[in-house]
């Protein structure tokens, strides 16, 4: 079993996001109308991240768009180094590395499906190819979606989600801090083979004014009343 923690990285509003219209200049050109924005500090993040832990990423993105953003944020040397990389095929689990297709994980909530896919660590404790390298308790997963506190209790951190209009997010380099102050603490609880922890990094709004000036008071609420509003007409997982 390996001797670091991993860490597991969603990509879209948790490290970047796409955009069809190039806000503030400030969104690298896919396509004619495929904009991709990166999120503050992401890449701060990541640089540390690969020096002190064992790093993955698992997407909810088809495998085109999943190796584009990659080899956009990432160096060569860190995606050779990346453990493992979760895609959606066809409604399947894709692991990029070895080609190797794994059936979905479904949600049920009263014997109703609520997710036919979800981000389940399950897979990586029960499969044979994983499971010499994650497990409960040296594994993380690092996503902006809420419905992965259910799946994943004690092995999940929530990152606020990310909107390219949040010129003042600071909650990747906040991220950073805690895993730089708290990775003896993870090392410990995994030897000792305690479950690791549930940890909500949420956006810092301090910045609420400055944003509302920036953008409107009418836009600013549309934004914040859901952070998924910038997404709307985006092709997420298609570039």
């Amino acid at each position: 079993m390996t001797k670091k923690i991993n860490l597991i990285f969603d990509l879209d509003e948790t490290l970047v996001q796409l955009g069809e219209a190039n806000h503030n200049n400030k969104g690298i050109q896919l396509k004619e109308n495929k904009f991709l924005f990166i999120r503050p500090y992401c890449k701060e993040l990541l640089n540390f991240c690969f020096k002190k832990f064992r790093v993955s990423f698992w997407t909810s993105g088809s495998p085109r768009y999943c190796k584009k953003i990659l080899t956009i944020i990432l160096s060569p040397e860190q995606l050779k180094k990346t453990k493992i990389i979760i895609c959606k095929y066809e409604n399947k689990f894709l692991e990029l590395r070895s080609k190797k297709i794994y059936q979905p994980i479904k949600y049920y909530l009263d014997d109703t499906v609520i997710s036919g896919y979800v981000k389940s660590l399950n897979l990586l404790w029960t499969v044979e190819e994983f499971n010499s390298k994650f497990d409960i308790y040296n594994t993380l997963i690092i996503d902006d979606n809420f419905f992965l506190e259910k799946i994943n209790p004690m092995n999940y951190i929530k990152i606020g989600p990310w909107c390219r209009y949040m010129k003042y997010d600071n909650a990747l380099d906040r991220l950073r801090l805690w895993l730089k102050d708290n990775k003896e603490l993870l090392m410990k609880l995994k030897k000792k083979k305690k479950k690791l922890i549930l940890l909500n990094i949420l956006n810092d709004y301090e910045f609420d004014n400055q944003m509302k000036k920036q953008l409107g008071a009418e836009n600013m609420e549309l934004i914040m009343e859901s952070s998924y509003n910038c997404r709307q007409n985006l092709g997420i997982t298609e570039i």
